[in-house]
């Protein structure tokens, strides 16, 4: 079951006008409570309330792997929890922020880092398909960098670049067949 967002207190005025600062100030206060997110994911989300922008305020780690997994984690997860609560902006925030990170990320960390959300790649499937395949195309020199140093030590670069290709045949074919699909239907 997702987290729901749990007022203390008496006033309704607050709950029912999230994109109220002052409402923004009740999570900050401890006043209001979203069960679920940690303290960094709720900063996220306050704000976004006060001040409309994304902003992770997590504390810089030794690991810059660390650092981006954890990042994606939060910008996944307060996504989801966007569309549950009908935070479209928040929504919209998040998801460049994932754009962001994954496109910094090795490949392999990044397919990595997406084990536990398979619900909401079903459920994002319609962005995140077209996004995943130009992650997987792309030829930005700090993301392939990266990804071949994390393939080389496993001597798998052949394989990597087997990878790329057998991904992106499959995701050329998906699309046709979505488009295909849509044609039908029409």
């Amino acid at each position: 079951m997702p987290p729901r967002a749990v007022r203390d207190g008496s006033s309704s005025f607050y709950a029912n006008n999230p994109s109220n600062p002052l409402f923004a100030d009740l999570f900050f206060q401890s006043r209001l409570r979203w069960p679920g997110l940690c303290r960094n994911q709720a900063m996220i989300v306050v704000t976004f309330l006060m001040e409309g922008v994304y902003r992770s305020e997590r504390p810089p780690m030794v690991s810059t792997f660390d650092n981006q997994r954890l990042a994606l984690h939060d910008a996944i997860f307060v996504h989801f929890q966007a569309f549950e609560f009908h935070l479209p902006g928040l929504r919209v925030l998040c998801r460049h922020e994932i754009e962001r990170v994954a496109s910094d990320m090795p490949l392999l960390t990044f397919v990595g880092c997406l084990n536990g959300y398979r619900e909401w790649i079903v459920l994002n499937r319609w962005w995140f398909s077209s996004f995943l395949y130009q992650r997987i195309r792309s030829e930005m020199p700090d993301a392939v960098g990266e990804d071949e140093r994390a393939f080389r030590p496993l001597a798998l670069l052949r394989q990597y670049s087997l990878l790329l290709d057998v991904a992106a045949t499959l995701f050329i074919a998906f699309d046709d067949i979505n488009q295909a699909r849509v044609q039908n239907s029409d």
